[in-house]
């Protein structure tokens, strides 16, 4: 698969994540909690996050044509806890949770405020997969979060998102580590690096600007048919 063709794929999914606008998250008072109470994850917060995470195993090998690969370490957060898994052989996920009251700490040790996130991070190469975290929908709902592909749809494909980029890490992905010595590459490459290195080669610009406007084309259309012959195009100029 062409670099040019991954970034595409990539791009189908940024072309939802950008669909909606999200809002200022600030601690809530439920997040300050008694560190009496077991930390429990919510059913149907959990049937999401599993479930949002099953989707991605899919379209890790029938969408971005990539063989497949251990999850990263997964955290979830709701108003009370995070909850840690990290990665096992059988691929089931077993959630520990802990008390926080107001700030993370993640996996690689830096610490963030509690709120609507969703990143995922190398570990600074400690880590074999890195990991990936993420407010669960009762956080989102609470901060009022809308969309009109609906919470659990708009998460969806901010998850699916941010798990591609678990894919491109150095140690998972043997190609972007050559590119990257390659080319001189920063640790710090976004979603908008290319456009912004490029962003005076009109030539460039004209072509991202063209795709962009068949993957919003794609996303706005009103039946799965549609959207999924919408979404092919950009892949057919690669």
């Amino acid at each position: 698969m062409s670099l040019r063709r991954a970034l595409a794929s990539v791009l189908v999914i940024v072309a939802f994540q950008f669909a909606f606008q999200v809002c200022g998250a600030g601690q809530s008072a439920a997040a300050v909690a008694s560190t009496t109470t077991p930390c429990s994850m919510s059913a149907d917060d959990q049937s999401w996050i599993e479930k949002a995470l099953g989707n991605w195993r899919v379209a890790e090998q029938r969408d971005l044509k990539l063989p497949p690969s251990p999850l990263p370490t997964i955290v979830a957060i709701d108003a009370t806890c995070s909850f840690v898994a990290t990665p096992r052989s059988d691929a089931k996920l077993v959630w520990n949770g802990t008390h926080h009251s107001g700030t993370i700490t993640l996996p690689d040790g830096k610490r963030v405020p509690f709120g609507v996130i969703s990143f995922a991070a190398p570990d600074d190469g400690k880590a074999t997969t890195g990991f990936f975290a993420m407010s669960l929908p009762s956080v989102w709902r609470a901060q009022g979060i809308q969309s009109g592909l609906g919470l659990e749809g708009l998460m969806d494909g901010v998850l699916l998102h941010e798990m591609t980029h678990t894919r491109q890490f150095y140690f998972v992905n043997p190609m972007m580590d050559r590119l990257s010595k390659q080319y001189g590459l920063p640790d710090d490459i976004g979603d908008d690096s290319l456009q912004d290195a490029y962003e005076k080669d009109a030539a460039y610009v004209a072509d991202y600007e063209a795709e962009r406007d068949l993957l919003y084309a794609a996303a706005l259309a009103p039946t799965p048919g549609t959207r999924t012959k919408g979404v092919a195009q950009p892949r057919r100029r690669s």
